[in-house]
């Protein structure tokens, strides 16, 4: 198994028809390690990134991808630490692995003997990984020349779907968030003054704006660089019909949001960003907005609704099940790591006796 070292732009558009013939056929691939979402990352983040693709021969098309970051941690003018992290983070709710099931055992030992031997680096974080393949990854990585460290990551709830909305609404629901759904579907659609908009090619900024406006209304303030990374991923997601949102208007001011990500293959539902404005909260406009993408994707055949990254309590009381991402911190045993290692000890130490 061959592979190949990409980081340029150019590079990554031709590789747009392979990855996605890869992604199709992959069984636990999400929507973050779409082309689609990745190219939208990739395309506007600050930091060094990198694409590890696998190809059985060198006449063969690539069979295997791995998106990756790289950080470089810097103090006095030195590099104290060089990082690689899993392409999408932090921006992605789940991260893994792109691969043709047929070759899922040669190309991930492939990408871990290139990671160990090919790439400088001192840590490597695998950080909301939701990939059933991780464990044959790691198992490649010996324990005389690394640390692994793995926990549980963030919780991020999901629905199993109904295939009616009303036996959702009876179902999945208890009888106060029922009601205050029933109800504020009734407000919308019999005052003139309430409407809800739908994502189309005549309104993507919009939709995309009010989104962004009321999610630091509800949640604080996002930076420029955020912001970039959000409206690029957005753009190329829906030019590959993977985006999905709807916004709640009191005539012309936008009330509340909710945008997401849709694989209509796969008949995975993904929540991403929510948000609304405050002033209106008898109305329970987060409900609606929430009732309102999930009788959607009811009503379309979706049999997943991915709540997404965050273990909140509204999400289980919207019929959410557990589910957690996988964390895990692979760093070398190398004199740098022990004496990083010694540095932080003794600091601690340092900071106990103060």
């Amino acid at each position: 198994m061959r592979v190949t070292c990409i980081n340029d732009l150019n590079h990554l558009d031709q590789l747009k028809s392979n990855w996605d013939a890869v992604y199709t056929h992959d069984p636990h691939s999400l929507v973050f390690s779409s082309w689609a979402w990745i190219r939208g990352w990739f395309e506007v983040k600050s930091d060094p990134w990198m694409i590890l693709a696998a190809q059985p021969d060198d006449s063969s098309s690539y069979v295997a991808f791995l998106p990756l970051g790289i950080k470089v941690i810097k103090k006095y003018g030195l590099n104290l630490s060089r990082n690689i992290y899993m392409g999408g983070n932090y921006y992605a709710d789940h991260t893994g692995f792109i691969c043709q099931q047929e070759y899922e055992f040669k190309a991930i030992q492939a990408f871990s003997t290139y990671i160990q031997h090919y790439l400088k680096w001192d840590k490597f974080h695998l950080e909301d990984v939701l990939d059933a393949r991780l464990d044959l990854f790691l198992k490649y990585f010996e324990q005389k020349q690394f640390n692994i460290q793995r926990n549980t990551g963030t919780g991020c709830p999901y629905i199993p779907l109904p295939n009616n909305w009303e036996t959702y609404l009876q179902d999945y629901l208890g009888q106060w968030l029922r009601r205050d759904i029933r109800r504020g579907f009734k407000k919308v659609e019999s005052r003139e003054q309430f409407h809800v908009t739908y994502l189309g090619i005549d309104n993507l900024e919009e939709q995309i704006e009010a989104l962004l406006v009321l999610n630091q209304l509800q949640w604080g303030a996002i930076s420029e660089e955020t912001q970039k990374i959000f409206r690029s991923i957005f753009h190329h997601c829906f030019k590959n019909n993977l985006l999905w949102s709807c916004v709640l208007w009191d005539e012309k001011a936008p009330v509340a949001a909710l945008i997401a990500f849709v694989e209509h293959q796969k008949k995975i539902f993904m929540a991403y960003l929510i948000g609304h404005d405050s002033k209106y909260e008898k109305l329970k406009p987060g409900k609606i907005v929430y009732g309102y993408s999930i009788k959607y994707a009811i009503e379309n055949g979706f049999s997943v609704y991915d709540l997404g990254r965050g273990d909140y309590e509204y999400k289980y009381q919207f019929g959410g099940k557990k589910c957690f991402n996988i964390n895990v911190l692979i760093a070398r045993k190398n004199p740098k790591f022990k004496f990083l290692s010694l540095a932080k000890y003794l600091k601690s130490i340092v900071a106990g006796k103060t």
